[in-house]
């Protein structure tokens, strides 16, 4: 009974982003010029972000200006791919470095839904993200990671408008993309063009967290806020101070 009742979730929520992707074909985000529009890069700063989760609980990245923040934006489409490889990977960074304070706040691009639909499609994501927080405990335990909240938190933010896209000069989450920030400073950014990625994620993590005062020595923030630093991106993650 419980598997026939997801599959009925799982094809009512297709339905609705069917009907959605119809309503909003021309969705402002993904216009020919937003696609050529620069991302945010490497040793850019980010501005301060607030946000409301799935659940409705509201919160800040301030929240979390001694964590490292790892920022990640998918769809319905990539989702799974993404899931594929960071679930894996940060049980490797977790194994690693259980004294990392870690919060992974995804953003959903699900801008393609109408504002008459949100209230359809809410109580549906809701669910889908309880049971896979779920599997996602399941199988940190089952690798011997606990989730310790003061350590490791997880955060799905649902992005109705596009705003949090925007803050990252996406167009759209037709890609994932996935980016490593502390105290606001873009440091590595990860996407399906990275090679042997799980691994390259592990490895920067290894050199981050072995010389994490130092990168935090050299970061300077704006003054009076954390506004997007007027600097040149760069394509490769930021270099690190070695020990």
């Amino acid at each position: 009974m419980k598997i026939k009742t997801w599959s009925i979730l799982v094809s009512i929520i297709a339905l609705l982003f069917f009907v959605a992707g119809v309503c909003q074909a021309k969705n402002k985000h993904e216009n020919e010029s937003s696609e050529n529009a620069k991302t945010i890069g490497v040793g850019e700063l980010v501005k301060s972000l607030d946000f409301e989760d799935i659940d409705g609980k509201k919160g800040s990245t301030d929240d979390y200006k001694d964590w490292i923040i790892i920022y990640s934006f998918a769809d319905r489409k990539n989702n799974k791919d993404l899931i594929g490889w960071i679930s894996d990977a940060g049980i490797g960074v977790a194994k690693a470095h259980p004294e990392a304070k870690i919060v992974y706040i995804n953003f959903a691009d699900v801008t393609i839904v109408p504002y008459s639909l949100r209230h359809l499609v809410t109580p549906i994501l809701r669910l889908i993200n309880r049971r896979s927080t779920e599997q996602m405990q399941e199988t940190y335990a089952s690798k011997g990671v606990s989730i310790n909240s003061e350590k490791l938190r997880f955060v799905m933010v649902p992005d109705w408008t596009g705003k949090y896209l925007e803050a990252f000069r996406l167009p759209n989450a037709k890609e994932y993309h996935t980016y490593v920030a502390l105290e606001g400073k873009i440091l590595a950014i990860f996407d399906a063009q990275t090679q042997n990625i799980k691994d390259a994620y592990i490895s920067f993590f290894d050199k981050l967290i072995a010389s994490l005062q130092s990168v935090r020595d050299s970061i300077e923030p704006l003054p009076g806020s954390n506004k997007m630093a007027p600097v040149e991106s760069a394509k490769e993650p930021a270099s690190l101070p070695t020990k």
